[in-house]
């Protein structure tokens, strides 16, 4: 959006003809509007206001852009670019008014910048992004409204980034690698660009590129700025599938990007792919930029930035996040084996362990007699209802301390296997396994709500299909037991529900992958869930706690194998082996605040009103300490030398005076000076990064007194980018910069 200004109006001090590119007004005026320099372009209305008091009135209303200034004896000089927004070019006259205000393309960058909301109807951005399905009554919270670059942010969250390297490949192309690059930043630069130039292109670096595009939002993050000609330019990007024959697919064109100015900025540049797009084996990505050219004036020039600080990339969309938890069964894992003749009705399988069973005498298992419904001599009905007393009795050798245990197969317990007691069913569960039971298949097979099938595909394709008529809450587990979903395909088929709130069958192409699915209802269908478990946890021997045998919901015991015991589990924190890193949601009875630590130390305090405190957060305050002279029109460091706090210690407040990043990320900078100028004098602060400028501003008051500047810009930093503030006045001589908290002070904090 361009700069504006309150109450930005001024006086046309000498006529103009239809045909001038150049207007002059008093300095005083010129001061009321935005600086083109500093502030970027802005539009204006030239209108004969003692004719016409509206300008609307006006047949010779014109808007003009604005796109440079200077100044000379007293009066500025603007470079302007006529017929803006429609109008028509005409002469003016001096005492003509000049003037700020809303214009039609002030609605448009609205428009375009911040996302629609209807009473009706779910509305969406330029791209088909859905913003909200609801009426106006339903929005009681002004946060509930977003804009497009949240949205954008959000729907790549999850993706993979292709980063931007200064490495030409093969294909004439330069490369792009799932990892930023070490080397300092640089760009690509075109100039004297027309509608449609092509600027520069990135191709996936061999064996990175994806082999499903999924149906989403592709952002292209990247640092621009122009740095000639006076023509509208915004980019764009197209995404190209570059087969092994050298020959190119056209996958699908992003929207324009926000306008690019004469100050270096980011943008986010989102592309719609509204289907998935499946290239060929052996095919790379090709991401390319192109120039967006409208208006009057001189053909632009641009400078495109990448590596180092800037990071530019394309972010894709990647699977669903339950790809990447990835299911591998356990060593030593068991599975049904058939017996054959060698069953125990006929004969005994180890003479050590199982008796031959007899008529009259029952099966012996261990010197534990199983007989005619009864085990050692005590009744155990059909249904097992009969079984828990058995398995609690103190009396009988074979029990465990935990009552109603209802995984027989616990056993061989490894660090941090977890069982948790349900109330609701008075049952101790697997936690991991949601009680799904297993087996291995190698054909097509319909499926039944709480199986969990481990799919061998070594010999070929595998359909496993849902059940037909599921219910909510039916589970079903899919796992690529042997790793071979890349190289025969494995189908979920649907079976007339959806999947995902789509029509369509799932394929599992990653190798390993496992998942749940959960049906929800007809709309939704089967929804996929990311946690699976392992298949059959440890046997409760040896309980340390004696407490556990009246569990509470939720009290879950961990086992030890130090000890080769079970433990009472922590279900208040999260930690470390040594405890002194973790998460813990009751640091006191009834607290009720979070708290997180990081090697004994307090890094997270979230209170039970919502607020959130990081006290280890990288930030600092500093000021300059007593006052200081600055000479004439030199930009001169302020150091910096009391520190009011300084969490990381990043700030030299002894020998460099400046901020050095520890973590890379977004910053928030504020900066304040003040300094006794005469009137007419600029007075300038500036913010530089690693030694070259990167942000100024300037006040120039119309008579002498102490003159107050601040500034506060958002920033990302890499690690160890420095930052230091410079001050300047044009005076004539050397003036005095004032010390105190209240006069010249800086302050800086990491926001993510």
């Amino acid at each position: 959006m361009d700069p504006v200004k309150n109450f930005a109006k001024g006086t046309l001090l000498y006529d103009i003809s239809d045909t001038d590119t150049s207007l002059k007004l008093s300095d005083a005026d010129a001061a009321k509007f935005p600086d083109p320099a500093t502030d970027g372009a802005f539009n204006v209305v030239i209108w004969d206001e003692d004719s016409h008091p509206d300008p609307a009135d006006d047949p010779n209303v014109e808007i003009v852009r604005v796109t440079a200034s200077s100044s000379s004896g007293g009066e500025t000089t603007w470079t302007i670019v006529r017929e803006q927004e429609g109008t028509s070019a005409s002469s003016h006259s001096a005492g003509h008014k000049i003037m700020e205000g809303p214009t039609a393309k002030t609605i448009t960058d609205l428009e375009n910048t911040f996302l629609k909301l209807d009473q009706t109807t779910p509305q969406t951005i330029d791209n088909g992004i859905p913003l909200l399905d609801a009426t106006v009554s339903e929005i009681s919270d002004i946060k509930s409204l977003v804009n497009k670059e949240y949205i954008d942010n959000a729907v790549t969250a999850l993706g993979l980034a292709y980063f931007m390297y200064d490495e030409d490949d093969a294909t004439g192309y330069k490369t792009c690698y799932l990892e930023p690059s070490s080397s300092s930043e640089t760009y690509v630069e075109a100039t004297d660009l027309s509608d449609d130039d092509y600027i520069g292109g990135w191709i996936s670096a061999p064996g990175e590129a994806p082999t499903k595009l999924l149906r989403g939002v592709y952002n292209w993050y990247l640092f621009a700025e122009r740095i000639g000609g006076t023509k509208t330019l915004r980019l764009y990007w197209k995404l190209y599938e570059r087969k092994s024959d050298n020959s190119e697919v056209l996958i699908a064109t992003s929207s324009d990007s926000n306008e690019v100015t004469n100050t270096k900025s980011s943008f986010i540049i989102t592309l719609e792919l509204d289907s998935d797009y499946i290239p060929d084996s052996g095919s790379r990505i090709v991401g390319k930029i192109y120039a967006d050219v409208s208006g009057t004036g001189s053909a632009p020039s641009v400078k495109v930035y990448y590596q180092g600080g800037s990071a530019s990339r394309w972010e894709i969309p990647a699977n669903s996040e339950v790809w990447k938890n990835i299911f591998v069964p356990y060593e030593g894992a068991t599975q049904d084996v058939d017996l054959g003749s060698k069953g125990l009705t006929s004969a005994s399988v180890s003479t050590d362990t199982i008796s031959e069973k007899t008529a009259d005498s029952g099966v012996t298992v261990d010197g534990v007699l199983i007989k005619d419904g009864e085990v050692d001599g005590r009744d155990v009905s059909a249904d097992g209802s009969n079984l828990d007393s058995h398995l609690s009795d103190t009396d009988n050798p074979h029990s465990t301390s935990v009552s109603n245990l209802s995984d027989t197969e616990v056993n061989s317990p490894t660090d941090g296997e977890v069982l948790t007691y349900d109330g609701d069913t008075n049952k101790w569960v697997n936690q991991k396994s949601g009680g799904l039971i297993w087996q291995v298949i190698s054909t097509d097979t319909t499926a039944i709500s709480g199986n969990g099938y481990l799919i061998d595909a070594s010999s070929g394709d595998v359909t496993l299909t849902l059940p037909a008529s599921p219910s909510a809450g039916d589970m079903v587990g899919v796992c690529d037991a042997y790793g071979k979903a890349t190289t025969n395909t494995i189908t979920v088929a649907r079976n007339g529900s959806n999947i995902e709130g789509y029509v369509e069958d799932l394929i599992v192409d990653i190798d390993n992958a496992g998942f749940i699915l959960v049906y929800t209802d007809a709309t939704r269908g089967w929804k996929v869930v990311s946690e699976i478990g392992n298949g059959g946890l440890p046997t409760l021997a040896d309980l340390s706690d004696t407490n556990i045998s009246s569990p509470a919901d939720g009290e879950v015991p961990t086992y030890d194998s130090s000890t080769s015991k079970w433990v009472n589990g922590l279900t208040k924190k999260i930690q470390d082996a040594d405890g002194d890193t973790l998460i813990d949601t009751e640091e006191s009875a009834d607290k009720d605040e979070i708290v997180g630590k990081v090697a004994g130390v307090e890094a997270l305090r979230i209170y039970s009103s919502g607020i959130l405190d990081l006290p280890k957060q990288s930030g600092c305050l500093v000021y300059l300490g007593s006052d200081a002279s600055i000479n004439n029109d030199v930009i001169t460091q302020v150091n910096y030398n009391t520190v009011i706090y300084d969490t990381q210690n990043e700030f030299d407040s002894s020998t460099n005076y400046r901020f050095t990043a520890t973590k890379a990320g977004k910053y928030l900078i504020c900066s304040t000076g003040r300094c006794s100028i005469s009137a007419g004098t600029v007075f300038t602060i500036h913010i530089y990064k690693n030694g070259a400028l990167l942000y100024a501003t300037q006040i120039k008051p119309a008579y002498a007194y102490n003159a107050y500047i601040q500034m506060s810009e958002e920033l990302q930093l890499a690690v160890n980018d420095y930052i230091d503030v410079r001050l300047r006045q044009n005076s004539g001589s050397s003036q005095t910069v004032f010390g105190g908290l209240d006069n010249n002070r800086f302050s800086i904090i990491k926001l993510q």
